[in-house]
């Protein structure tokens, strides 16, 4: 069980990767915009932006334990092929925090 926004780390990133587009994009934002509005019960559109952001921060820190689990249990070159994963989700961690 986990936040539901965390689903966006994933499905907005996968969305901009296929279609070479941007995160600052404005039909990711859209989509972005689209899924937050099934939430507006929960808050205005500008509180569910800053949840999101935090859930995006979150969710990098576990985008990066998931990428070690998965690494440590490949061996060879599917090892070495993926190793970058768990790091590079912390980069983008840390450069979030800063760019905050």
């Amino acid at each position: 069980m986990a936040h539901p926004f965390f689903t966006l780390v994933v499905t907005l990133r996968s969305i901009g990767y296929t279609l070479d587009l941007d995160a600052a994009d404005p039909a990711i934002l859209a989509l972005r915009d689209h899924y937050l509005r099934a939430w507006s019960p929960y808050g205005e559109l500008a509180k569910l932006h800053s949840a999101l952001d935090l859930a995006n921060r979150i969710g990098m820190v576990n985008r990066a334990l998931t990428w070690h689990l998965v690494v440590s249990a490949l061996e060879g070159e599917d090892k070495a092929e993926e190793a970058a994963s768990v790091p590079g989700w912390l980069q983008e961690f840390l450069e979030a925090m800063t760019n905050k």
